[in-house]
């Protein structure tokens, strides 16, 4: 004898599928799809300030703005680029990522002071600089990187902030940004599926069995 079906419910065998198991996995999609939504946007907020200079770009400086300077807060950007000019080389070395990439610390002349600047080991005197300003951590790449350059007598003529020029920063900023639309990708797949769960026919279901 076969199996009978009706509006409500899908029987074949042990096995049964009705109308409101349907509609339970529809909804329980659509709401993992807007946490998913949610999440996204969070990580985006939690991101924005790298979101705007990412799409801002690299400012160009002068050394006389960054002398000007107080603070990173005074500057258009803490992503900027400077002209090429003579770097001092403070023979301060450290080894990073999983390949012990070699980076260097320079010192770049800022009218009677200087900005201490990472680099990767090939940086070529002269060549124009794009790097990140901040206020490094004291733990940074094993620490005591500015003890070090201290200790070589500059410590009284360091700008208050520091740059890394040794990496693409465009890269740092587009991944966080893609973080967060990835995420938010996922949670409308998600909700999406559910939806169309909830939009499906009885007459419409794949019957299995």
């Amino acid at each position: 004898m076969l199996p009978t079906f009706d509006a409500t419910s899908l029987q074949s065998g042990n096995n049964r599928l009705t109308v409101s198991d349907y509609r339970f996995f529809g909804w329980f999609m659509i709401g993992l799809g807007l946490l998913g939504v949610a999440a996204g946007v969070v990580v985006l907020l939690q991101n924005w300030h790298f979101v705007q200079i990412l799409l801002r770009g690299p400012v160009s400086v002068t050394p006389a703005q960054l002398r000007k300077a107080g603070s990173l807060d005074a500057l258009p950007s803490p992503w900027v680029s400077l002209d090429g000019s003579k770097v001092h080389d403070t023979k301060v070395r450290r080894f990073v990522g999983q390949r012990s990439m070699q980076v260097n610390y320079v010192l770049v002349p800022v009218e009677d002071h200087y900005l201490l600047t990472e680099v990767y080991w090939n940086f070529k005197e002269g060549s124009r600089l794009t790097g990140y300003l901040e206020e490094w951590d004291p733990g940074r790449n094993d620490g005591g990187i500015l003890t070090e350059v201290k200790s070589r007598g500059y410590g009284d003529k360091l700008l208050p902030y520091q740059m890394c020029a040794a990496g693409d920063q465009g890269v740092y900023f587009a991944e966080r940004l893609g973080l967060g639309l990835l995420i938010i990708l996922v949670g409308l797949v998600f909700a999406a599926v559910g939806r169309r769960y909830l939009s499906r026919r009885p007459a419409a279901w794949d019957l299995a069995g």
